[in-house]
């Protein structure tokens, strides 16, 4: 919030390098620190068998974001453009990974009881390894299927 106000306060271009890089170099270290503490938390939640349920609240979720962006396109589209649902798959397909979503949950496990949060923190870190693993790998060959038609 501070680097998007004093972006447009400060005039001056050295000022707002020094911002740019400061934010540059903090952004991706506080990400870090961030999944390397979601990753030491996880490893006693990866215990859990029920993946074909994994795999559909991922492609739940995908369709969920298709039809919000989509829809909002289509609200905020004037022109109506006849690629809006190209876009919007790429959009949905490219979108959160769940390192928001799997840090409150881990803050929901320590505030109930001992065991009570156990299936879903294990059910939203399997959703959160698959869209890392299918939407990652999967972002390049859908654009360029998108982009061909």
């Amino acid at each position: 919030m501070l680097s998007g106000e004093f972006s447009h306060a400060i005039k001056e271009d050295h000022y707002r390098e020094s911002l740019s890089g400061f934010w540059g170099v903090a952004e991706p270290s506080l990400l870090s620190l961030l999944f390397l503490l979601i990753g030491i938390e996880a490893t006693e939640y990866f215990e859990w068998n029920n993946w074909f349920l994994a795999i559909l609240f991922l492609f739940a979720g995908i369709a969920i974001r298709f039809f919000i962006v989509g829809g909002t396109f289509k609200l905020l589209d004037r022109k109506k453009h006849e690629a809006i649902w190209k876009k919007s798959l790429l959009i949905s397909w490219s979108g959160i990974r769940g390192s928001m979503s799997v840090f409150l949950l881990l803050q929901l496990g320590t505030m109930t009881e001992v065991g009570a949060a156990d299936e879903l923190i294990s059910l939203s870190f399997s959703v959160v390894i698959l869209s890392l693993i299918v939407q990652s790998l999967g972002i390049h060959p859908l654009s360029k299927l998108l982009d061909s038609k």
